[in-house]
């Protein structure tokens, strides 16, 4: 037996349209004023549903008045009824329910707490997001970039695709009414000294067949080649996001060849459009050589028959992977300070004692996997702790990025695993 009557099967087809398209909408109008709220166009998707479920209530399915007889009296009156049904319920009584679970929504919604994704998806999601921003509309123009340089490489990145587009796609014979761009290939570039990503929305990509789609994402990673051959030196790594008006159709990476005959020279993979941590890492803050070195050479304070060894003993030289940076010190002079429970030595004893093997290092590790909280893996290898405490790590993944996360944000086997090698590595003593 069917759920519905008539044609009652809409309401709810009234209801998903109605949430999907005022999620959607708001999502765009906040991205364009610069609100993040992950929970306001949630809402307002309910409360569009409640009013596209009303508006069939009032015109499709309203409810239909006859004139019936009494056949034992013969006496006429008006009869109501519901034709179109949902589970024999009639779309007025939808409504009721459609506004109700708007208010519990508006209510209940605020007060639920949204997980961090930008600490559990690696460094450089937030610097993504302000970039994508820039590419919703062209009020601001459409070239940017992280630096004069970049802006300059993103204007022509743009002026190249576009002929590209007009050459290799067959245009449509009536452009869209709706635009934010109003035609332009308006495109973000990060430029940094060994890696480059360019950012681009492709006008009316959503009507592009799969054909022109693939065509357009390899002739952006062209361009993007071709307008680096123009620096002095070329980055290492690069990255190209296509996009449409919301959605990236492709992300491509991989190494710079420069100007080439091969539009597909030089990539390495292709991701799909949904996988934007795909270029996280060339968004992601990189480490300051001079800051780096500043953490290595900071160390407990010595004690103070460390101090006195150091006096009159002779200065020995360690390598440099005898110490990693935030690990316990094991270069030979600070070995002996560790005393064996009895009178401490003279100092013409301490110089003269054997230096013992060095402690193989716990930091850093090699590449593994690790688990956030919500599960997510990430494979890096754990090169120290930054702070005294222990609360952050800092990581680099296979291909040399280096990024830092608090340890809290794991799951609960690796932050044991990472106390432990906090624990080992000198930490906390």
């Amino acid at each position: 037996m069917l759920i519905w009557k008539g044609h009652g099967i809409l309401i709810p087809v009234a209801a998903g349209i109605g949430l999907l398209g005022g999620w959607l909408v708001l999502s765009v109008v906040t991205a364009l004023v610069g609100i993040k709220s992950p929970t306001l166009p949630i809402i307002l998707g309910f409360w569009t549903s409640a009013i596209c479920v009303w508006l069939y209530a009032i015109t499709l399915g309203k409810p239909v008045q006859q004139t019936v007889v009494n056949p034992s009296t013969g006496e006429q009156y008006l009869q109501t009824f519901h034709r179109h049904t949902l589970f024999f319920i009639p779309a007025k009584y939808w409504v009721i329910v459609s506004v109700l679970l708007a208010l519990a929504v508006s209510v209940l919604l605020p007060f639920v707490k949204v997980p961090d994704r930008e600490a559990t998806a690696g460094p450089g999601k937030k610097e993504f997001d302000n970039a994508n921003l820039l590419l919703t509309s062209n009020r601001n123009g459409a070239a940017h970039g992280n630096t004069p340089a970049a802006k300059e490489l993103a204007g022509k990145f743009s002026a190249k695709l576009k002929d590209y587009r007009d050459a290799g796609v067959e245009q449509q014979k009536k452009r869209s009414s709706f635009s934010l761009t109003n035609g332009e290939f308006l495109t973000y570039c990060h430029l940094r000294e060994g890696d480059c990503v360019f950012l681009v929305q492709v006008p009316d990509l959503r009507k592009f067949d799969s054909e022109a789609k693939k065509f357009i994402c390899t002739a952006a990673w062209h361009t993007a080649n071709t307008v680096l051959a123009e620096l002095p030196k070329l980055p290492k790594q690069l990255a190209v996001g296509v996009r449409g008006t919301l959605l990236y159709e492709e992300f491509i990476t991989g190494t710079a060849v420069g100007a080439s005959d091969n539009p597909e020279k030089g990539i390495e993979k292709r991701h799909d459009g949904m996988d934007k941590e795909a270029v996280f890492a060339f968004f992601a803050p990189q480490q300051d050589a001079k800051n780096s070195g500043a953490v290595a050479a900071e160390e407990k304070p010595k004690s103070p028959a460390a101090s006195e060894e150091a006096s009159t003993s002779p200065k020995v030289e360690s390598p440099p992977s005898a110490s990693a940076p935030g690990t316990a010190a094991t270069t030979p002079s600070a070995a002996p300070a560790v005393a064996p429970p009895m009178a401490s030595p003279s100092p013409a004893a301490v110089a003269s004692a054997p230096t013992p093997a060095p402690a193989a290092a716990p930091l850093p590790t090699e590449v593994r996997e690790w688990k956030s909280a919500d599960g997510r893996p990430m494979k890096a290898a754990l090169l120290r702790f930054t702070d005294a405490t222990g609360a952050t790590a800092h990581f680099r993944r296979e291909d040399g990025q280096e990024f830092q996360v608090p340890v809290d944000k794991f799951s609960a086997e690796d932050q044991a695993e990472l106390k432990r090698l906090y624990q080992a590595a000198g930490g906390g003593s």
